[in-house]
């Protein structure tokens, strides 16, 4: 697989604080950029159209159930999760606010953690999506941590779970099991319920599959 990137990378800084990364990096074309405790970290832009599409159908289907439920609002790919400066402040591709969380999105970022994040996997993002960004994410207060794997075509759901760890109490994310039928499930979302195989298709379904999908689950 291939990715498409700028030729040519402008003298940016690396180094900067939030509200100046905020005004930097904000036209940045041709490559994504996280802001990672106080400096800019740069990825190159995927040109994966399962990533995409994967991404696009997700946020089609949270969308619709989210607005179907009153339940909050979606926030799409490219908007910082901000968490204190001596924090990283990650770009999700998706992310959920719930009931009165929904005033955490401003015009350019969310001023604290999502209650949902989604992430869905690429060959160059494994190791984050695994690794540093599961542990920050629990380490956040994000209450499910959603990680899509299509390189393994796995769909998991980690749930924030009160723990007794050592004889102290501990916040840590829990594998939720898939249901009966297979789909994965969310504690958040009520009733919401997804067969994964919908996720590996080649191309999208259709909007009208797509709704009637959602109003099954509401």
């Amino acid at each position: 697989m291939t990715a498409k990137v700028s030729r040519s990378l402008p003298d940016l800084p690396t180094e900067l604080s939030f509200a100046e990364y905020l005004r930097v990096y904000s036209d940045l074309e041709g490559f994504r950029s996280e802001w990672i405790s106080g400096k800019a970290a740069l990825y190159p832009v995927t040109n994966n159209q399962q990533h995409q599409n994967i991404v696009f159908l997700l946020g089609v289907i949270l969308h619709f159930f989210l607005s179907l439920r009153g339940l909050g609002r979606l926030i799409q790919s490219g908007i910082p999760m901000y968490l204190g400066e001596d924090k990283s402040a990650r770009e999700p591709d998706l992310m959920v606010l719930l009931g009165d969380n929904a005033q955490r999105a401003k015009p350019t970022y969310i001023d604290g953690a999502a209650d949902i994040v989604v992430e869905v996997v690429l060959p160059e993002s494994s190791s984050r999506d695994y690794g540093v960004k599961f542990t920050e994410y629990e380490a956040a207060g994000v209450r499910e941590y959603w990680l899509i794997d299509p390189l393994r075509r796995m769909a998991m759901i980690y749930h924030l779970t009160q723990l007794e760890i050592s004889g102290e109490t501990a916040w840590r994310y829990q594998l939720v099991p898939h249901d009966a039928q297979g789909r994965f499930v969310s504690r958040l979302l009520p009733a919401f319920a997804l067969d994964p195989h919908l996720l590996w298709q080649e191309t999208v379904p259709d909007g009208a599959t797509i709704w009637a999908l959602v109003q099954a689950m509401s």
